[in-house]
């Protein structure tokens, strides 16, 4: 007689994506995807890591979520709510103090996090008077080939691909329809002060982050730091 499937169905949840404002019924991870994060945090290798992740909350939500087109603050806050629901509602990742270096277990609740918005960040910017661009949050799928570029390139590979459309007066040139040259050719033709403003987008969109205040163990010294991203909230 076969075991599989005989356990009882695992509870279901739900949430409301920050960014998209999709909503997303999921379940918590089991044993066969919990070791799949291990491993992947065994790594340490942030690539490693990612990919499980992506696999774990493809699992996780039936597959019913492209976690490649999810924007990345949606697919981080996403997995936060996966974590607290099938380990436990804080993590304890180990923090460097900023004067001796030692690291420093401290202890956070993982439902206190959600992406922040900047007030300054907006998703349409005006280049001149009669040409502005509307953009788009950047996915996972955006992301895959550029981590191997150096920062400029990558920066300007992102700020291309985040591109949704862009408005010529009465014009809409729609992005996905244009090769990524022709975008890339628009965006190298800015001035310094345009291209600032459109990378603006970037340095404000939402981001996963937390203020994390702690005495160091070591040599006493108050800490405060700003975790960012999914892996540093991975433990």
């Amino acid at each position: 007689m076969a075991l599989s499937g005989i356990l009882a169905s695992v509870p279901k949840h739900q949430t409301t994506l920050p960014v998209s404002g999709k909503k997303i019924e999921y379940r918590p991870f089991i044993v066969k995807e919990e070791k799949i994060l291990f491993m992947a945090s065994e790594s340490k290798d942030e690539k490693t890591i990612n990919s499980a992740i992506r696999e774990v909350i493809s699992a996780c939500t039936g597959g019913t979520v492209d976690v490649f087109k999810l924007p990345i603050a949606d697919m981080e806050y996403l997995f936060l709510q996966l974590r607290s629901h099938s380990v436990g509602e804080t993590a304890k990742p180990n923090i460097k103090c900023s004067k001796c270096e030692i690291p420093n277990e401290c202890e956070i609740n993982l439902k206190e996090i959600k992406p922040t918005i900047d007030p300054k960040h907006t998703k349409v910017i005006t280049v001149v008077d009669d040409i502005s661009i509307q953009m788009r949050y950047p996915t996972m799928d955006d992301l895959q080939d550029i981590n191997t570029q150096s920062d400029v390139e990558r920066a300007l590979t992102l700020l291309v691909k985040s591109i949704d459309k862009v408005y010529q007066g009465e014009i809409i040139h729609n992005a996905a329809e244009m090769e990524e040259k022709e975008v890339r050719n628009f965006v190298e033709e800015l001035t310094q002060d345009q291209f600032k403003r459109l990378f603006e987008f970037i340095e404000t969109m939402p981001k996963l982050e937390k203020e994390v205040h702690f005495k160091c163990k070591s040599c006493g010294h108050e800490n405060t730091t700003v975790l960012k991203g999914i892996t540093s909230f991975f433990s």
